[in-house]
């Protein structure tokens, strides 16, 4: 079967190299061909990933990484599409737990500092 990647997958994977080159480009280009790599074993394997949570898809969960990918087979083409490349950290998640390392690194990201922001209220 060929892999059909679908623009909007392509620019998640897109915006997710640029988030990580941000702070390390190898790392960037390595999860990249990682992830591409294990897309492209579903060529051979379409039935790889498991079930999707909306009918008709599939998910392919990527080893190693927090990385999720929805895809689609369609036997009557030969194709499977690549719907999505999706972190399964919410953005949120991800902006917490950064500034959780940065806190632990002596920075201070937090706009809130966790030791005084509930002062006067009793502990548990």
């Amino acid at each position: 079967m060929q892999i059909k990647w679908l623009k909007k997958a392509l620019q998640n994977l897109n915006d997710e190299a640029e988030y990580i080159a941000q702070e390390n480009p190898e790392a960037a280009r390595l999860v990249v061909q990682h992830i591409v790599a294990k897309i492209n074993l579903l060529a051979d394997n379409p039935a790889m990933g498991h079930p999707g949570r909306i009918h008709g898809t599939r998910e392919l969960v990527i080893p190693d990484t927090r990385h999720i990918v929805p895809y689609r087979v369609k036997p009557q083409h030969q194709t499977i599409e690549i719907l999505r490349v999706f972190h399964s950290l919410p953005p949120i998640t991800q902006t917490l737990v950064s500034q959780a390392v940065a806190k632990a690194q002596g920075d201070s990201l937090f706009l809130i500092d966790p030791s005084t922001c509930c002062k006067g209220q009793e502990k548990p």
